[in-house]
């Protein structure tokens, strides 16, 4: 599930929150191991253009804040488990 599907279903479930996730890339969609995530509030949110919006806006904060830990050197997978140095 991807794009605005994903939006209409948070929405629908009545969830509080939601969130962006970035993640490796690997052989099948959606499953490579998780670098970074960030949760955002949905609590009084009126539509699933609402949760969209909130959700890009961290989208937008955490992808370069990824992308410059990688080039950084500062991204390590230990154990299966990813760790980013701060």
């Amino acid at each position: 599930m991807y794009g605005s599907n994903v939006h209409r279903a948070v929405f629908d479930s009545s969830s509080q929150v939601s969130g962006a996730t970035v993640h490796f890339v690997d052989e099948t969609y959606d499953t490579g191991r998780i670098i970074a995530q960030r949760c955002v509030d949905i609590s009084g949110v009126k539509s699933q253009e609402e949760i969209a919006e909130r959700v890009l806006n961290i989208e937008h904060q955490l992808l370069p804040y990824v992308i410059e830990k990688i080039a950084l050197g500062k991204v390590f997978v230990e154990n299966n488990r990813v760790r980013v140095e701060t």
